[in-house]
């Protein structure tokens, strides 16, 4: 079967194109061609979908060097082959190393269909090369994008724990403040335990390094006994859980343990991504004809873009790409579902009608042969030295309410806000010599905080510190433009967050 080959022919003459075009049929294409012999008609047919060009070296009032310079300004990576009844040598290599393709006597025109493909291969190459170095650069945008959201992930827990562990330096911190200190450091140490697992967990699972302990287990008793621990963190976040399941067992062969891991990542990522009043349903069935165990977990949520869907099981893939990372992770939850599941023998998949329209997640275990004898019911379900007034504006509540005993243990007049629209409405109220402000806030963001400040006459003259989990040079340059006078990183040293508030006027 002849080769399809889209050619434009710069020619002016017809007999000289009809010796091209049957040369290319004998030599195996299909051309489907135009013959063109000026330079406004050239440039009128100037497509990226032509396959190659074919020209005469001279023509009245134009040539083939001017030809390859449109083509070229044109961004056009379409092949042009130089096909001349006499061009010397010299003149050859020059067209040459201007980027044609190749050359051609119109009297050795058997070499036509030969160079078309050799033509038609480079090109394949340089197509291939740029995929290539394009995946290479996609690959260290997504490292350098995971290793600064890494460092922010883990600095976030580190801060309120580092200033923790200060107010218990000093014996002045009374047994209300160290019981208070002492839940932070357990939330927060949780926290960072569980972001280095589910780094180990997903390196081990590529790796093909975690071991299954399968036992015969009720995936109904699973499924309640995840809802049950998870209620109370939808209660909280005023969103609606609910279980279905059949009234007998649904028998699998599974790791209790990891199945449970898997429930567990589905019901907090179902949670970090629906609204206070959306609901989330989980259902499990089994179906015998296909003799597969299947479990949804469906969200009212803010649903998931048609781009990230195809990718959203891939290690490191988030969801949540705003600055302030409300809603964000290291993208590790769903990839370690996939692979859990998939140990197991089971597939998942993830299914969304769009941004704001909820997503719906489906898990497939194959069932295990019932034994009727075996079948039962369901269970139911240190003081400082000057004075300031002190603002402190930070979303995670932890790391606020640490750095506020801290500041009142050392004498400062501390005021706490959780936004940054709360934040700027207290400043105008208690007019705060010293701003400590996070940058990445829901909403109004840090850099839209300093600006609004240094616009207020009230809080104009106060000292702005950016107190951030982002650590980078742009980081820094960008919080200096925003009008900051200082950026430090999550977790603050304490002596040098102390020197910055002790440089400030009284």
């Amino acid at each position: 079967m002849a080769t399809p080959l889209r050619v434009l022919i710069l020619e002016d003459r017809e007999d000289d194109a009809e010796l091209m075009l049957h040369e290319l049929r004998r030599a195996g294409f299909a051309p489907a061609w135009r013959r063109v012999d000026t330079e406004a008609d050239y440039l009128a047919h100037l497509d990226p979908a032509l396959d190659v060009i074919l020209a005469d070296y001279s023509l009245p009032g134009f040539d083939a060097p001017r030809a390859l310079h449109l083509l070229q300004g044109r961004g056009l990576d379409v092949p042009l082959i130089i096909v001349s009844g006499s061009v010397g040598e010299e003149t050859a290599v020059a067209i040459m190393r201007q980027g044609a393709a190749d050359y051609l006597l119109k009297d050795r025109l058997t070499r036509l269909g030969p160079a078309v493909t050799q033509a038609l291969d480079q090109k394949r190459l340089r197509a291939e090369r740029r995929q290539a170095l394009e995946s290479l650069r996609e690959a260290a945008r997504h490292k350098d994008q995971f290793l600064a959201t890494l460092a922010h992930e883990l600095r976030n827990p580190l801060a309120p724990v580092r200033n923790a562990l200060d107010i218990l330096k000093h014996q002045e911190a009374d047994s209300g403040t160290v019981a208070t200190v002492r839940e932070i450091m357990e939330r927060q140490v949780g926290h960072l335990a569980r972001l280095v697992d589910d780094l180990l967990d997903v390196t081990r699972i590529s790796r093909g390094k975690i071991a299954l302990r399968l036992e015969r287990l009720d995936l109904g008793r699973v499924a309640r006994q995840s809802v049950a621990d998870r209620r109370n963190d939808f209660q909280r976040a005023g969103v609606a859980v609910r279980l279905q399941h059949p009234e007998t067992p649904v028998w699998v062969l599974a790791d209790p343990t990891r199945l449970t891991q898997v429930l567990d990542n589905v019901l907090e990522n179902a949670l970090k991504f629906t609204e206070v009043g959306g609901e989330v349903t989980v259902r499990l069935g089994a179906h015998a004809a296909d003799r597969q165990a299947v479990l949804t977990v469906r969200d009212t949520g803010v649903g998931i873009e048609p781009e990230l869907l195809a990718h959203l099981f891939e290690p490191f893939v988030q969801a949540d790409r705003s600055l302030d990372r409300s809603r964000g992770g290291l993208g590790l939850g769903l990839a370690l579902v996939k692979g859990l599941v998939e140990l197991h023998g089971g597939k998942v998949q993830v299914a969304s009608a769009g941004k704001g329209r909820g997503t719906e997640l489906t898990m497939r275990l194959p069932l295990k042969q019932e034994l009727p004898a075996l079948l039962e019911k369901p269970v139911p379900p240190a003081p400082a030295r000057k004075h300031l007034r002190v603002l402190v504006v930070e979303d995670n509540r932890d790391a606020a309410d640490s750095l506020r005993l801290l500041l009142k243990l050392f004498g400062y007049e501390v005021t706490v806000t959780y936004s940054g629209t709360a934040g700027v409405e207290a400043a105008r109220l208690v007019r705060p010599q010293v701003v400590l402000c996070d940058i990445g806030l829901p909403g109004m963001d840090g850099y839209a905080v300093a600006n609004v400040l240094r616009r207020t006459p009230e809080t104009a003259g106060a000292r702005l510190i950016a107190i951030t989990g982002y650590g980078r040079d742009e980081d820094r340059r960008q919080a200096l433009e925003a009008g900051f006078h200082e950026h430090l990183v999550k977790p603050v040293d304490p002596e040098e967050l102390f020197a910055q508030l002790e440089s400030c006027p009284s």
